[in-house]
């Protein structure tokens, strides 16, 4: 397996729309093709990063944030999955990352 991390960010932090504050990390290739990685329960973002050279041996960049209340991102009380899908199409959006098809 040829290693080639192009791209790791451990810890990036974006204030949202409504003032929370959303961690993510990025890692695997710079210009790969982006992957969206979204932790289960008790996890962080920084699960995905056993990838690492896998992905970027593949060509891909993972994009992993933190949800509500882990990590560095700010919790929410009652949150619900439609407010975390906003939260991702804001963040995927500041990355400038669009919607393939």
């Amino acid at each position: 397996m040829t290693i080639n991390i192009d791209i790791t960010k451990d810890k990036e932090v974006i204030t949202l729309k409504n003032g929370r504050k959303l961690s993510y990390s990025v890692f695997g290739a710079q210009m790969g093709k982006p992957i969206l990685f979204c932790h289960g329960a008790n996890g962080t973002r920084l699960q995905a990063s056993i990838f690492v050279e896998c992905a970027s041996d593949l060509g891909l960049k993972i994009i992993t944030p933190d949800r509500p209340g882990y990590g560095d991102s700010t919790p929410v009380i009652q949150r619900d999955y439609l407010e975390w899908a906003d939260d991702i199409n804001e963040l995927l959006s500041k990355l400038k990352i669009k919607k393939n098809g």
